[in-house]
């Protein structure tokens, strides 16, 4: 099976995200081909590689200087994708001497985790022995990437990117301590504040392998926490049960009638999945651009708003560093 699906048919877990990857690669080019251009550019990083045809006027040819000339690049790029953090050598040089030579030829890794720069050096001169050049990149490097292409006019792309970005976090595919998810919270973001628990309707999905959470409210994250666990309740004569095999806490016992309490103030129409927060502080992180969040938004609090976060410090001495920053 070679072509892309929208409804997957594959079993096995790296096939999934691989073509996922490519749908996702496959959307921006169909949303612009000088972006797909750019995107590919960055990713190679050492030289432009032009998409599409080329419109040239009195270029001269061998023996002849034509009025004009429609030509396209040709090239070919090969992915290697992995759900771990190491590309298999052997598979790569496999690669190598089956690529073929009448084109330009590209091979790019895609690792859960980046190489270490001794990997990208062995691979980079293993391809240029074969005349291939080589790029490797996380896919918390790629979504990152793709985010940096898209404008705030774009809603549509941004939502698919997103999704995508979603898609890899349940997979356990971007790896960062330092991830956050700021979810719109509106009037209910002081009972969350307050209780330190955030709810959303069960049918969404799971945010528990996400280290952090931001209440959203008014163009700004006020406050963040740690998420320490998620659970599905079910309420009934005046209290909750878990399903078996499920507990909170003990640490947070207490929570148990915070989420109680909730479900009797806001009498819940659906099932609802509940988020028990630790930690809670607040940071006031303003977005700049115009309108507001429409949806949760993915951030790395590390890359997007201090790069002196250390996996040794608290919850409390983040947002000290930082407080007051900003975001579009």
């Amino acid at each position: 099976m070679t072509e892309l699906s929208y409804f997957q048919k594959y079993t096995q877990r790296e096939n999934h995200i691989t073509n996922n990857t490519l749908l996702m690669m496959r959307h921006l080019y169909q949303h612009g081909v000088a972006r797909f251009e750019q995107f590919l550019t960055n990713l190679i990083g050492e030289e432009t590689l032009q998409i599409g045809l080329v419109f040239e006027q009195q270029k001269r040819a061998a023996q002849s200087v034509p009025d004009g000339m429609i030509s396209q690049q040709s090239f070919v790029l090969y992915i290697e994708a992995k759900r771990g953090g190491r590309l298999d050598k052997g598979q790569i040089e496999r690669h190598l001497q089956a690529a073929k030579r009448d084109r330009n030829s590209y091979l790019i890794g895609l690792t859960k985790e980046a190489l270490t720069e001794a990997e990208m050096s062995d691979y980079r001169q293993l391809c240029k022995a074969h005349g291939e050049t080589f790029a490797a990149i996380s896919y918390t490097d790629l979504v990152a990437q793709l985010k940096y292409l898209v404008r705030d006019f774009e809603p549509e792309l941004g939502e698919i990117i997103d999704d995508y970005e979603r898609f890899l976090l349940a997979e356990k595919m971007i790896v960062s301590p330092f991830r956050m998810i700021a979810v719109p919270c509106g009037a209910s973001g002081d009972d969350s504040v307050a209780h330190q628990i955030y709810w959303e309707p069960a049918s969404r999905p799971n945010k528990e392998h996400i280290p952090f959470i931001g209440i959203y409210r008014n163009k700004c994250v006020s406050h963040i926490a740690r998420i320490v666990q998620a659970v599905h309740p079910i309420f009934e004569d005046g209290g909750m049960k878990l399903p078996e095999g499920e507990s909170i806490n003990e640490e947070y016992a207490d929570r148990q009638e915070s989420i109680i309490e909730m479900e009797e103030k806001q009498r819940f129409s659906v099932d609802h999945r509940f988020y028990i927060l630790a930690d809670m502080q607040e940071v006031n992180l303003e977005k700049t651009s115009p309108h507001g969040l429409q949806g949760s938004k993915y951030f790395d609090l590390k890359q997007d708003f201090c790069d002196r976060l250390d996996e040794k410090m608290s919850v409390a001495e983040i947002a000290n560093a930082i407080r007051g920053r900003t975001f579009e």
